[in-house]
This record gives structure tokens, C-alpha cells and sequence, in this order.
């Protein structure tokens, strides 16, 4: 089924693989299923829609509405939420079941819905599990040392996002079980290494690209097993060390004219069109273990039947359009960990038979709700007998179908940020005027945090930063030149070296087979199918 997507206007095809996940999914309630409908925007507005709701990394201080202590937030001071300490907002001084309420149904769901949203207190950061001096951190787990980092079991590791099991890392994306890295995006089981892309086990390295198990080798690409090596060339051991020498890559100069030598070099040789580790009858990228997966980002192993979805946990199955999420029958979820038929929600963590609700923890059976912990059986914060609640959540779905809010994700207007503030910035820049005209919001609002004494000036946007000492120490030890750029665009700049969470059909540059990969069409790499390449580089 072809359609086009009212959001962007391209054409996006729908698959029968797709509308039977959906019929899979959808709930039944009062013994009636109600059928979730074809969405009426392609995969990727989808996905950037739910990535509008989750700010990873813009942080602002601020004061927490139930003490008046100062907090580090990724709400801004001047919103209108109310918002909690970690320890305030898991304590016992407050209950979420108090901004309970009945249902109105002479008004629509979402409008009733944002004015609870508006009042229930917001936790400042996300951190799942016990961290240790990580006070900058969000969305973390069981990090220690860790500054203005996104990450699980991370430690001493400074402004890096999607960073797992990885230590003493800087200016880092989508790292797993890494040390010692600088600029690293996409890499996995490497060690002492700066600006590699779609790496895995390498060791003393420099500007490598696509590389497997390579050791002290600079500005290489496709290269497996190789020592020594420069512009996939091999030297002796003492010439590529008085090489390296040469190149200055202790200094800002000398790095970036290295970067725009590498960045000619790598156009001269192919990119291998999808990483698939594993998996079987699948496209996406960066797929290990996957089976039945079509269009997905990032899927760890075990996954099953899961479409149009973006970092896919361990033993996922069934899950269609949604982000960040393992468990199963989930649809249009984004942040549900740990749990099972989670519908048009966001953040939602080991629960299950959740619909339309946000942020809320160990809970089953919700309509509505945000907040809650180890509930059952709640509607807009308010708790019902389990008879109650089956016999009323049926009525708000037909109200929603009667009102086209049925098989929707939340409108753009209720996230609590801005788009430039988002996740969705990250997938998708766009400017403010854009922005405003597809229906999100945009923020203004600019606090340059903790830059009083010694700072940099951001030579792109003129904003101050500082150079914190845990930093410095890495970057005297690593030999690594002081930064010159702010965070956020050192942040923009390593996304923009990832391909983007979406898909084009092509063909191989070499056999001319059909292939569906993240590389644009309209880009100047050559793309290869995995057998074309793998002769290539063989």
C-alpha cells in the first residue's frame, strides 16, 4: 500500500507485514478489539514525532518546587512544570494519585490529558539504577565519573551519548565496551583510539572507518587485521611512527588537515551498506541477531518481528514504531524498558497493558496516567477497582475513534521541549521556522551553565563553555588538542557522522543488486551489497 505522508509529503509504502503487526498489537477491551489504524505519516516523521518528547542532553539549572533546592534539570527554569530531586520525587511526601481526576467526555482525550500532564511533578533527571558522581548525567544507569553523559556502566566518561559498558571516554556516540576513546561514533571493542567510525576492535588507531581488528593504523578504511598501516597503505613499524610524527595530530591544525585528507579518501573506496550481524531476513542498521526485522536502527540480539523501530532491546519481540524499548507487543512506545503491550506511551519502565501515559514505573493496567508507581488500574491518575476499569476504558476509546485520536501518538504541541532541545534536533535539524510550520515547539531560551572564571568561547555559536579537570587529564594524557567548540555542536557534529535512522531503496554500485540502506541516494559514497563488498575487501 503506498501513501503519502501528511506531515512531509513523501511517499512511504505500508507493508502486510506491517498492517498485521498493527492488528497484532491492538488491544481488546469489553471483548472488543480496537484495531490500531495505518498511521497517516511515513516511519521516519514518526520517529522524529516520539524523539520531540525526550531531551537527552540540554541541561539548565534550576529549583525544585517541593524543597527550593538548586537541581540540574532538563526542564527549563522558566516551564510551567513543577519539577522534583531524584530523592524528592521517589520519597513519600507526595502522591501522584492526588492530581487524579474523572474523564470528561464532552472534551477531547489529548486536551484533558495535558492539563494532568502540566500539574504531576517531573523528576529532573532520568537515572535508572544507582549512579555515582554523575550529578550531569540523564537517562544513565550505574555510571560513576561520568559529566554531561548519556550511558549504561559507564565510568569517567565526559559529554558522550548511548555510551555502554565503556571507560575513560570523550566526545563519544553509540560506544559499547570502549577505553581510552576520543571522537568515536559507532564503535565497538576498541581501545586507545581517536575519530573512528563503525569500528570494532581496534587498538591505537587514528580516522578509521569501517575497520575490524586493526592496531595502530591511521586514516584506513575496510581494513581487517592490519598493523602499521596509513591510507591503507602498510609501512614498517618505525616508518609509520615517524609518519604519525609528522602529522601533528597533538595539534588543532594538524587535525583537521588529517580530517579533510581522510574525509577525500574515504570516497574512494566503498561503504558497506548496512551493518548485519547475525540476522536473518531483516533490513536496518546496525542489526545483530535480528529475524523479522524491517527498517529498524540499533537491534541487539534476540529480536524478532520488529518494524520501523530504533534501539531495540534484548529479547524484543513484536514491536512496531517505537524507540528505545525491548519487552514485547509494543507500539508507538518510546522508553519501555522491561515491558509488555505498552501503547502510544513515553518512558514507561516494567510495566504492562499501558496506554497513552507517560513516565511511570511498575505499574499494569493504565489509561491515561503519568507518574505512577506500582499502580494498577488508573485513569488519569485516578484509581478504579479492576471492574471499573474495564468497563470505562472501552468508552474513552470510542470516544477517542469518534474523535481521530484513536492510533495517534501525543500531539507535538505537548512536549515539555522545545525541538532544538530534543532528540529529535539530534535525527533531524531543522531550523525554527521548519519547526514552527510542522506544528513543534522551539526554544529560545539559552543558560550557559557554570562558566564563571577560566572558559573557551565557542567559535561557532560564541557561546562560553569551560574545560572541566577531568577533561584536561584525558586530553594532556592522549595527546588530544583542547577543544574549540561547545558541547552541543560537538554533540550535532558526531550525529551528523552517523547515518540517519532512515531508509532508501538503491542499488549495489558494483552488481546493481536492490539494497535497502541508511546511505541517500543522493550522497557521494558508493555502496556496496555485503557480497560485492566483502569481495572488495578480501
Amino acid at each position: 500500500m503506498q501513501k503519502t505522508c501528511a506531515r512531509c509529503g513523501e511517499g512511504y509504502e505500508v507493508f502486510d507485514e506491517d498492517l498485521a503487526l498493527y492488528e497484532k498489537v491492538s488491544p481488546v477491551w469489553g471483548g472488543k478489539k480496537y484495531l490500531i489504524p495505518v498511521p497517516a505519516i511515513c516511519p521516519f516523521c514518526r520517529f522524529v514525532g516520539k524523539g520531540a518528547f525526550r531531551n537527552e542532553h540540554t541541561y539548565y539549572r534550576t529549583k525544585s518546587a517541593m524543597s527550593g533546592k538548586s537541581l540540574i534539570s532538563v526542564y527549563q527554569p522558566n516551564s510551567p512544570y513543577k519539577i522534583f530531586s531524584y530523592d524528592e520525587w521517589w520519597g513519600e511526601n507526595w502522591s501522584p494519585l492526588e492530581y487524579g481526576r474523572d474523564f470528561d467526555f464532552s472534551r477531547g482525550f489529548f486536551e484533558q490529558f495535558e492539563e494532568l500532564f502540566l500539574e504531576v511533578p517531573k523528576i529532573n533527571l532520568i537515572q535508572d539504577g544507582t549512579s555515582e558522581n554523575c550529578e550531569y548525567t540523564n537517562f544513565g544507569a550505574e555510571n560513576k565519573n561520568c559529566y554531561l553523559t548519556l550511558g549504561m556502566r559507564a565510568e569517567d566518561v565526559c559529554y558522550s551519548i548511548d555510551i555502554m559498558m565503556s571507560r575513560n571516554c570523550i566526545d563519544c556516540l553509540h560506544v559499547i565496551a570502549g577505553e581510552k576513546l576520543y571522537e568515536c561514533v559507532s564503535s565497538e571493542q576498541c581501545f586507545n583510539c581517536s575519530y573512528l567510525n563503525r569500528c570494532n576492535q581496534c587498538t591505537d588507531c587514528y580516522f578509521l572507518e569501517s575497520c575490524i581488528s586493526c592496531k595502530n593504523c591511521l586514516g584506513c578504511k575496510n581494513l581487517r587485521h592490519k598493523e602499521f598501516c596509513i591510507f591503507n597503505k602498510p609501512y614498517s613499524e618505525a616508518e609509520y611512527f615517524e609518519i604519525l610524527k609528522e602529522y601533528g595530530l597533538d595539534t588543532r591544525e594538524g587535525v583537521e588537515s588529517f580530517r579533510k585528507k581522510f574525509e577525500k579518501f574515504k570516497l574512494t573506496l566503498p561503504c558497506l551498506y548496512a551493518s548485519l550481524r547475525l540476522s536473518e531476513n531483516s533490513t536496518g542498521d546496525f542489526l545483530d541477531g535480528a529475524k523479522n526485522c524491517h527498517e529498524c536502527y540499533i537491534v541487539m540480539m534476540g529480536a524478532e518481528n520488529c518494524r520501523h523501530s530504533f534501539v531495540t532491546g534484548r529479547a524484543c519481540r513484536d514491536i512496531i514504531d517505537s524507540n528505545s524499548c525491548d519487552g514485547e507487543l509494543n507500539c508507538f512506545a518510546d522508553g519501555a524498558i522491561a515491558s509488555q503491550r505498552i501503547l502510544f506511551s513515553h518512558f514507561i519502565r516494567n510495566c504492562s497493558e499501558i496506554s497513552y501515559s507517560m513516565f511511570c514505573y511498575n505499574c499494569h493496567n493504565l489509561f491515561g496516567c503519568t507518574g505512577l508507581n506500582r499502580k494498577q488500574y488508573c485513569i488519569f491518575n485516578k484509581q478504579y477497582s479492576k471492574e471499573e476499569y474495564e468497563e470505562l476504558v472501552p468508552k474513552i476509546a470510542e470516544h477517542m475513534q469518534k474523535n481521530g485520536e484513536w492510533g495517534v501518538y501525543f500531539p507535538l504541541k505537548m512536549s515539555a521541549f522545545g525541538y532544538n532541545e530534543t532528540f529529535a534536533y539530534d535525527m533531524s535539524p531543522i531550523s525554527k521556522e521548519e519547526a514552527l510550520k510542522l506544528g513543534y515547539k522551539w526554544s529560545d531560551y539559552r543558560q550557559d551553565m557554570e562558566v564563571s572564571g577560566d572558559h573557551v568561547v565557542c567559535e561557532v555559536t560564541g557561546r562560553p563553555f569551560r574545560l572541566i579537570k577531568q577533561e584536561l587529564d584525558f586530553y594532556k594524557k592522549q595527546g588530544i588538542p583542547l577543544p574549540t567548540k561547545h558541547p552541543d555542536v560537538r554533540i550535532e557534529q558526531r550525529y551528523r557522522m552517523r547515518n540517519p535512522n532512515k531508509f532508501w531503496k538503491r542499488v549495489c554500485g558494483k552488481c546493481g543488486e536492490e539494497i535497502v540502506t541508511t546511505y541517500d541516494p543522493s550522497r557521494p559514497e558508493v555502496v556496496y551489497c555485503e557480497s560485492c563488498y566483502l569481495k572488495e575487501i578480501y
